[in-house]
């Protein structure tokens, strides 16, 4: 009778494991469920475009351009006319709310810096955007999260206390840019944020006034943004935004490989540099060591930069995001040696993207640059 017992007891606690797990389950797709109600995707509205190309009337296009025309209260010249039509997205949309007003600037820059983007998904992407603020962050999100894109609904959710203009920036890059499924994540993580430092933070430069500079603006995502200016320096601002706009990390490696020789070192190069910001990112050891760490990813950079350019001071900028970057190697320490590294230093002012920053922002740091160029002609 006992071993009768004992099966029936084994017997029922199975049953209860395995309805304990499915009740969790069903839980936690009924409270996703209420939580991403407001993120869930509108029915799509009309897109102008079709493949870069209007796919309306003559007549259509133009009342539409009088109707920004008259918001903006400016004329638009022609080279303009397609960055004007995706703000129009922007201002039929009203998840943008009243935010869309300190928008407009920023994004018509970012959209005419880039000649890579399909105009078609960007307007269909902002057109149907659906816009969530949160004050209550859900158990499953990662409590330094401030906001979150969800391309499968086409949704951001910000969870500040305040609706955080930045944050939403950050954001609508991922929104912009939705297609990066091939690309790392750091890759994808610092180049939303670098974006966002430079096209946010486009404002007058004015010597009396503290203004941000195009760096680093909050502590989000700084040694991923360190990395992406290393394969700008590398290769070129251009093919790195060429690849992370059409998803295809194979601009920067065939770049990379034309400089180093060897296709599978490059690629295996990158690859580390991604597993070590991961490991940072999720609070892990990564699984190289130093040597391994320098000898397979950052060895293989130094030659390709010392390949690409015969003049010191063009290098300047790659060897500072250098360090920065070996910063994120030691620990619950990479915050701090990085803050120490821009207190001596100072703040490398170069700008990659955004056009109207570089011209506004060269002249005026000229004179730092210079200073900080000394300081490390005489470390190396």
């Amino acid at each position: 009778m006992k071993k009768n017992n004992n099966k029936d007891s084994k017997k029922d606690l199975k049953y209860c494991v395995i309805a304990s797990i499915l009740t969790m389950n069903i839980t936690f797709i009924v409270l996703s469920s209420i939580f991403f109600l407001p993120f869930r995707r509108k029915n799509n509205k009309y897109n102008l475009f079709s493949k870069n190309d209007f796919c309306i009337s003559d007549e259509e296009v133009e009342n539409i351009y009088n109707e920004l025309e008259e918001k903006f209260r400016i004329d638009i010249v022609s080279s303009e006319k397609d960055e004007y039509l995706l703000l129009d997205a922007i201002d039929k949309n009203e998840s943008f709310n009243k935010n869309k007003n300190y928008l407009y600037k920023q994004l018509f820059e970012l959209f005419k810096d880039n000649q890579y983007l399909c105009k078609e998904e960007v307007y269909e992407s902002l057109l149907n955007l659906t816009i969530y603020y949160n004050k209550i962050k859900p158990f499953y999100i990662n409590k330094n999260t401030k906001g979150v894109y969800l391309s499968n609904l086409n949704s951001i959710g910000t969870f500040t206390k305040d609706s955080n203009l930045e944050v939403l920036f950050h954001e609508l890059i991922h929104c912009i840019f939705n297609n990066c499924d091939k690309l790392p994540r750091f890759f994808v993580e610092g180049m939303a944020e670098l974006l966002t430092n430079e096209y946010f933070s486009n404002t007058l430069i004015n010597k009396d006034q503290d203004t941000k500079s195009p760096f680093v603006e909050t502590y989000s995502y700084i040694f991923e943004v360190s990395a992406v200016k290393m394969l700008c320096e590398l290769t070129s601002p251009d093919i790195v935004l060429k690849s992370y706009t059409l998803n295809n990390m194979d601009y920067i490696i065939d770049n990379l490989t034309s400089l180093y020789g060897s296709r599978e070192k490059v690629v295996k190069a990158i690859d580390i540099l991604g597993e070590v910001l991961d490991s940072l990112d999720s609070k892990t050891k990564t699984k190289y060591s130093l040597e391994e760490i320098y000898c397979n990813c950052m060895k293989i950079f130094d030659d390709c930069i010392n390949n690409k350019y015969d003049n010191e001071n063009d290098k300047i900028s790659y060897y500072y995001n250098e360090n920065l970057f070996y910063n994120c190697l030691f620990g619950g320490n990479c915050l701090k040696n990085y803050l120490l590294d821009i207190e001596r230093f100072g703040i490398d002012y170069k700008v990659y993207f955004a056009n109207n920053l570089k011209t506004s922002i060269n002249s005026y740091y000229d004179e730092s640059n210079d200073m900080k160029k000394n300081e490390f002609s005489l470390l190396n």
